[in-house]
Order: structure tokens, then C-alpha cells, then sequence
């Protein structure tokens, strides 16, 4: 089973990885075309062009809730717990991740958005209720 788990795991963190080059290409050339000039943006502004803008907001998400899928995966593999239900729901929250993701980044639709941000909370909600009953049924 930890292999299963990890599956999505690794997949997850080659999104972020994706989506942090993604964020400093975007800003790059935000600089280098004159766009906006690094002053504007020293101590954290949001002003950022639209679009780097866009990307920033899915790659600071990466740490927002998904921490709980982090400490759902370190739970779930401390405990080794063994639940094909739990795999995909791990699946499910990283598919869901990255449409969000996706989806922000291209048209910003903001129900299709939501919703997508809504079915990655269903699968991490899902992921603690399967480890819950897994540990407290052993």
C-alpha cells in the first residue's frame, strides 16, 4: 500500500514543481518586457501582471489546505494504514489540484474553479474518514 499512496504523492509534488518554474518564468518576463519593474513588487505586492498574478495565487494554494493532504499521506503511512479507499481519494484530491490549478491559470472560471477546489476538499475529507475508521476499527 505505500506505494500506492505514494503514487499520487510524487505526482502532486511534480505539479508544485511545475507550477513554481511556471511562476518564475511568468515573473521573468513580467520584468524583462518592462511590464513592471521590481520596485513595484519589492515587498510583496500584488502587482504582478494579470497572468503571473495567476500563477503566484495557484502556487501559494500549494500551501494553504493541502497541508492536510500532507498530514493525511504522513498519518496514513505512520500507521500503515491499507485501504484501497484511501488511494483513491488520494488520487481524487490530486486530480482535482491540478484541474483547479489548470483552471485558474487558463480561463479563471470561477464555479468551475470552486467546484474543483470543492472536490479536492470532498477527497481530503474523505482521506480522514478513512483513516479515522481504519485506526480506530483496528
Amino acid at each position: 500500500m505505500p506505494s500506492a499512496l505514494l503514487t499520487p504523492v510524487f505526482v502532486y509534488i511534480a505539479f508544485c514543481f511545475v507550477i513554481i518554474a511556471l511562476m518564475a518564468v511568468t515573473r521573468v518576463r513580467a520584468i524583462a518586457s518592462g511590464e513592471l519593474r521590481g520596485r513595484q513588487v519589492k515587498l510583496g505586492e500584488r502587482n504582478w501582471p494579470e497572468g503571473a498574478q495567476r500563477v503566484s495565487n495557484v502556487a501559494q494554494n500549494q500551501w494553504e489546505t493541502p497541508l492536510l493532504f500532507w498530514a493525511a499521506v504522513s498519518l496514513a503511512l505512520i500507521l500503515e494504514v491499507d485501504a484501497p479507499l484511501l488511494v483513491g481519494f488520494a488520487w481524487l484530491f490530486v486530480a482535482a489540484r491540478i484541474v483547479h490549478g489548470i483552471i485558474y491559470i487558463s480561463v479563471n472560471h470561477i464555479l468551475s474553479r470552486f467546484l474543483s477546489f470543492g472536490v479536492s476538499l470532498v477527497a481530503m475529507a474523505g482521506m480522514w474518514v478513512v483513516i479515522a475508521l481504519e485506526t480506530l476499527n483496528a
